[in-house]
């Protein structure tokens, strides 16, 4: 029970990163699931046991630098959102500019090409084999907190000019720039904060497995997050609650 549980915390706080950007903008993105995958790797590589990382045969190209580095649990976590949000960040500068099925396909792009660099790439984590003894959460305090933090951060950030001005040019993208909002840099903080939500989804999820596999971050989490956020109605962060718990129970 309290596996599930912990798993349900980890999908809450990625679809509420979805319903961040997705939500308020009507600009669909594949491309979190990146992010989330991203994460994963930081915490991951950052809290497994130097042992580990230097015993397993899948990871004999590992970086020495990455190799015996190891921190705690909670500094993992803010360093793997810091780094979904920065990199959220420099590849909005790009796919902020796009919308409708052209902004769909870019996003699903960088999917793929995260998913490419971490499945054949072993300097920087094990390919596609599994990094094992990543430290669990051993209750559910930790994984409660952060989605609490989540939800607080993501409901100001609904409240603020940027989310109201963001829902604006999802109702009429025209008449949004006649009222002096410039959407592209709007949708670049949107993309940054939901990708720096992302990116502790992803540590978070990685921390209730015990393992970071790139697999586990690819279509099937992506389209699962994006049918809990559909289901529940992607206009409001009480919709994200209720289609993770939906789609959790079925």
């Amino acid at each position: 029970l309290m596996l599930t549980v912990q798993l349900a915390l980890c999908y809450f706080v990625m679809v509420l990163a979805l319903q961040v950007f997705v939500g308020n903008s009507g600009v669909l993105s594949f491309g979190h699931g990146a992010f989330a995958m991203l994460g994963a790797f930081v915490s991951g590589l950052l809290t497994a046991p130097v042992r580990i990382k230097n015993n397993a045969l899948s990871m004999t190209d590992l970086l020495q630098s990455i190799a015996d580095i190891q921190v705690n649990l909670y500094l993992s976590l803010l360093i793997a959102a810091i780094v979904g949000g920065v990199v959220a960040g420099i590849t909005g500068v790009f796919l902020m500019r796009l919308n409708g099925l052209a902004a769909g396909i870019a996003t699903f792009a960088l999917l793929g090409v995260a998913y490419n660099f971490f499945f054949n790439n072993t300097k920087f984590g094990p390919g596609s084999q599994a990094l094992p003894g990543v430290p669990k959460f051993q209750n559910l305090f930790i994984p409660l907190l952060l989605a609490l933090l989540a939800l607080v951060l993501v409901y100001l950030l609904n409240v603020s000019s940027i989310g109201r001005t963001l829902r604006a040019t999802r109702e009429d993208n025209l008449a949004a720039p006649a009222l002096g909002i410039n959407i592209i840099r709007v949708r670049r903080i949107a993309f940054a904060l939901s990708g720096a939500l992302a990116g502790l989804a992803g540590a978070m999820y990685s921390h209730v497995a015990g393992t970071v596999q790139v697999q586990d971050y690819y279509l099937g989490f992506t389209f699962l997050t994006l049918s809990m956020l559909v289901i529940g109605g992607s206009g409001s962060i009480w919709g994200a609650l209720v289609g993770t718990l939906l789609v959790i129970s079925v």
